[in-house]
């Protein structure tokens, strides 16, 4: 696996992709798959997002199957982000069987892939980075730690604890100068980067909510220069039309020149509104459209690797297609153009 060297620790972005305006027509469409083809795609690494433990015998096994069929270089420089999104704020280390660690464990033994853990805010840090060492005790290589997940969202700007995950309020004030250090101290030792959470853009960027938060990010972030180097984590959703990607360079430019960039979740928001042969197309021309705006070194993660749940169209990996769907295999396609086999 390529080995990036990084100091103690480090602070990157969690942002998602603003909303954009579904092309009018499908000729639209079609350019925007077209115009994708053509990009130029840098060396970067690539990975998915599982779906935490979700039916964790078949997802292992699937996940096995798919890496055993890409190539060495491909394996080298993929990553999972093992705990998921949103189910990784709803889930305490006591819902993961030792069994399960070991088997994820087991499986990055074999291919050689990195492992990507988003700790749990609703848990305590001691919790967490307890957490975080069983994995290690079990044998996992940890490519970066995420300090909770998409924590701009209104749900927790407005306290609303029935939606998943946001068991209290937490605001950009609290994020930056309560939950990021009490989880510094406990998993700075542990000497894995660590990743903050940052906003997309909202309404242009301009006096929005997700602007003042990304502010409070890059002014907490500064301090700290001297013993870190910081990354960028980015959510990038589409809806198949028009799409800033200038955005990732926006973000890019409020940290230091040289600052990775990792884009942990990225799709097509609204799969039912398209022919899933559509779908497919335009899901694998967002990402190359991400991926020509990265460098080498930065992340790009499919947002789905595996479900069973019933009707599911973004998964790369369901037990309808006894494993790779179509939508995976466009997945596939970009990364195969950036690591052939």
């Amino acid at each position: 696996m390529q080995k990036l060297i990084f100091p103690f620790f480090i602070f990157a972005v969690l942002f998602s992709g603003c909303k954009s305006k579904r092309p009018a027509d499908e000729e639209t469409r079609r350019g925007v798959v077209a115009e994708a083809k053509s990009l130029a795609l840098p060396p970067i690494e690539v990975g998915f997002n599982a779906k935490g433990n979700l039916n964790a015998p078949e997802q292992l096994s699937m996940t096995d199957t798919l890496l055993r069929d890409l190539s060495p270089q491909l394996r080298e420089h993929m990553h999972i982000r093992v705990t998921g999104g949103t189910r990784s704020q709803r889930q305490r280390p006591s819902d993961w069987s030792d069994e399960e660690i070991g088997g994820g464990c087991d499986l990055q033994r074999k291919h050689g892939f990195g492992l990507v853990i988003v700790v749990n805010g609703n848990d305590t840090p001691e919790s967490q980075a307890d957490f975080v060492r069983r994995w290690q005790n079990a044998g996992a290589n940890i490519t970066f730690i995420e300090l909770m997940n998409e924590t701009y969202l209104v749900k927790y700007r407005q306290g609303r604890t029935d939606r998943p995950g946001a068991e209290f309020k937490i605001t950009f004030d609290d994020y930056v100068n309560t939950h990021v250090p009490a989880f510094t101290r406990a998993l700075a030792p542990l000497e894995i980067p660590l990743y903050l959470v940052c906003a997309p853009e909202k309404d242009g960027g301009k006096n929005s909510y997700n602007t003042e938060w990304n502010e409070a990010v890059a002014a907490y972030a500064p301090p700290l220069k001297d013993s870190v180097r910081y990354g960028i984590v980015l959510h990038l959703y589409f809806d198949g039309g028009e799409y800033n990607y200038g955005q990732i360079q926006t973000v890019r430019n409020m940290f230091p020149e040289g600052t990775p960039v990792a884009v942990t979740e990225a799709g097509l928001a609204g799969y039912t509104a398209y022919d899933y042969n559509e779908a497919v197309q335009l899901t694998e021309a967002h990402f190359r459209n991400i991926a020509a705006e990265l460098r080498e070194g930065d992340y790009l993660f499919d947002h789905v690797l595996y479900t069973n749940y019933r009707n599911d169209r973004d998964a790369t990996l369901h037990p309808h297609y006894k494993g790779i769907s179509p939508k995976g295999e466009h997945v596939l396609n970009w990364m195969r153009d950036i690591w052939p086999d």
